[in-house]
Order: structure tokens, then C-alpha cells, then sequence
């Protein structure tokens, strides 16, 4: 995903200017016991898949 494409509620501003542009995010859910869902994303570095930060995403 490009930098215009992501809301700034996903990836603050000051933390997106610091990671590459296009972005590869993986993402991870997850349902609790009592039901809720969680997600979150990794960004990745393109080529070798290597994790760069993680960002809760509800």
C-alpha cells in the first residue's frame, strides 16, 4: 500500500514518514474467548520479509 492510502488512525503520521513507501503489511487476526476480534499488522521490508514494527489495529 502507498502512503496516501492508509488512514493516519491506522499509522500515525510521525511513524509513517519513517517507513518505506510503497509498504507490504502483513496482518494477523485473532478471536478471543469471549468473542472479540483482534487485528493487528506487521510492516514488512520488501525482499526479505524482515519486520520492521507492528501496529494494533483494533
Amino acid at each position: 500500500m502507498h502512503h496516501e492510502e492508509l488512514d493516519n488512525s491506522l499509522i500515525p503520521a510521525e511513524h509513517l514518514e519513517k517507513l518505506p513507501n510503497p509498504l507490504l503489511i502483513e496482518t494477523i487476526s485473532y478471536v478471543d474467548n469471549e468473542g472479540y476480534e483482534w487485528i493487528a499488522g506487521y510492516v514488512l521490508e520488501e525482499g526479505i520479509g524482515k519486520k520492521l514494527k507492528l501496529y494494533k489495529v483494533l
